[in-house]
């Protein structure tokens, strides 16, 4: 008896630990979440593509401008080059889906060139918009300066990239 008696925690067992709790299956509520974050990341993927393709007349019209410099640098004919430059831009109002954009792209040239952005600014100065005219229209004109024609890509460029915030006489495109 004076054995059992003078330590009484000998005879306790040691502490039996729970199984630890596995990952699997999921709580409802994070099987709630993943199929959240799976919706949208299917709707973000979706509007990127709509947009992506919503706007491939703009990577083409880009496409077709970096072309015809391309050309123009070959066969240095500044009259068929602003012909081109011309055609691309009416083609790319056309092919936008707007149907204030298609109705502007019937517009003469220095309207269709001097139309302005969001802010008010114009892509393409008065100056070279009358250069342009010039090329297309005028018997001999004068020859563009190779700053004119760089000028000339990069308002293109621009133009094309804000064709959604032109305004033409006064009515905006929305879209």
């Amino acid at each position: 008896m004076n054995g059992q008696t003078a330590n009484p925690l000998a005879q306790l067992r040691d502490i039996h630990l729970p199984e630890a709790t596995g990952w699997w299956p999921l709580a409802p509520g994070l099987w709630a979440l993943l199929i959240a974050v799976a919706v949208l990341l299917a709707f973000g993927l979706w509007l990127w593509w709509r947009r992506f393709r919503r706007n491939r007349y703009r990577r083409l019209a880009q496409r077709m401008l970096s072309q015809h410099f391309a050309d123009f640098h070959n066969h240095q004919n500044q009259s068929t080059l602003c012909q081109q430059l011309v055609a691309t831009l009416r083609r790319c109002l056309l092919s936008s889906g707007n149907q204030t954009l298609r109705l502007a792209s019937s517009q003469p040239t220095a309207q269709l060139l001097q139309a302005r952005g969001r802010k008010g600014q114009h892509y393409f100065s008065q100056e070279l918009a009358f250069q342009v005219e010039q090329q297309l229209y005028a018997g001999a004109p004068a020859p563009l300066s190779t700053a004119t024609t760089q000028e000339l890509q990069r308002s293109a460029l621009q133009w094309i990239a804000a064709i959604t915030t032109l305004q033409f006489g006064g009515r905006q495109a929305n879209g």
